[in-house]
């Protein structure tokens, strides 16, 4: 029964630099929440609301490894 989620995001190990969205599963978002350079490793603490399931997902503009961690939730 929880709308809303704190995730510590983190894109890791992919060959290019790109850009990664979290959003609920559905939804759309013009704006990116983490950006990643090359072979490196970056986190980002993200906000989010939750679909009707309880469910993120996850885009990237570009392949590399993805962890999520939740933090927190709101119900």
């Amino acid at each position: 029964d929880a709308k809303a989620a704190t995730l510590n995001v983190v894109a890791t190990g992919g060959p290019e630099s790109g850009f990664l969205r979290v959003i609920p599963c559905g939804g759309s978002a013009e704006v990116s929440n983490l950006n990643y350079p090359a072979f490196g490793a970056i986190a980002n603490g993200v906000n989010v609301m939750l679909d009707s399931s309880g469910s993120v997902c996850i885009s990237t503009s570009t392949a590399t490894h993805v962890l999520l961690d939740l933090t927190r939730f709101w119900r």
